[in-house]
């Protein structure tokens, strides 16, 4: 779940105009802009996070930049980066932000297997303990769930994201605008060097 990406009318020129420089000064300056429209909303989508018993979520709030079309554009994702499994890359997992957003139903699973969760792993999340019913065994037991409790989702980010989408466009026409006089600039520069 991201920040849904949006068509900023009336750069088109701008754009046009960065296609006319080196590639190199292209993706600099555009990663550029599009990195310091979005960064500062970074604090603001981490106060909308419930703090959860692990602070996954809060901690996988970022900003994830990529250059598509051979680095000519850049396209800024703000959100929750979903990251690797055990957080390992440095980025926590936020794979349940959709979840916290848009809510879930009720599920009671038709197998009691359904719903295990191995001891060793819930013992990591003591909120669980006294919900649920404990079978011991050889291999350390699980934690079943006789059913999973639904609640609907805060929809927070997504009212945030409706509501800012337009000043974050605004003001990342300015932010074109002033880099591509930068890079312009710097383009100047290179060819005269180059003689």
């Amino acid at each position: 779940m991201a920040v849904q990406l949006f068509r900023v009318e009336g750069v088109e020129d701008i754009l046009r105009r960065f296609s006319r420089l080196d590639l190199g000064i292209q993706r600099k300056y555009l990663r550029a802009a599009v990195n310091k429209v979005t960064k500062p909303h970074m604090k603001t989508v981490k106060a909308l996070v419930p703090r959860g018993p692990t602070g996954n979520l809060k901690r996988s709030v970022g900003v994830v930049t990529e250059a598509k079309i051979k680095g000519r554009t850049q396209t800024a994702v703000l959100g929750f980066r979903r990251g690797d499994k055990g957080g390992t890359n440095g980025v926590r997992s936020g794979y349940h932000a959709w979840w916290i957003e848009n809510g879930v139903k009720v599920r009671t699973p038709r197998y009691v297997q359904a719903l295990s969760v191995p001891m060793d792993r819930a013992k990591r999340y003591p909120y669980l303990m006294g919900k649920v019913a404990l079978i011991g065994g050889e291999d350390g037991g699980a934690i079943l769930f006789r059913h999973v409790q639904g609640f609907a989702g805060t929809g927070r980010f997504k009212s945030w994201a409706d509501a800012t989408l337009p000043s974050i466009r605004d003001a990342l026409q300015r932010e074109l605008g002033t880099a591509f006089q930068k890079a312009e600039a710097e383009q100047a520069r290179r060819d005269a060097r180059r003689g």
